[in-house]
């Protein structure tokens, strides 16, 4: 999923991209399909070179299998702020 984001924000630096969910592939537990959440956060910490691309942290809550505060997915929220 990431390698064409990456394809696309180097071939048009002008062009905005922003990745949904944190770059899960759903943003809701019951329909969460991510099968290594550390692996799709590292494809989405890869594309933090890009300037024209952005990263919403809406993928937390539904992907997390801890109630709130969803202390598993600090790691991954963490990495993603600190390379953004």
């Amino acid at each position: 999923m990431h390698r064409g984001v990456g394809v696309a924000a180097e071939r048009h630096p002008q062009l905005t991209l922003i990745i949904d969910h944190m770059g899960l592939n759903s943003s809701s537990r019951a329909n969460r399909v991510t099968e290594s959440i550390p692996a799709a956060i590292d494809q989405s910490v890869a594309l933090a070179k890009y300037p024209n691309v952005s990263v919403k942290f809406s993928g937390a809550a539904g992907n997390s299998l801890e109630p709130y505060p969803f202390g598993d997915m600090t790691v991954h929220l963490k990495r993603l702020f600190d390379a953004y």
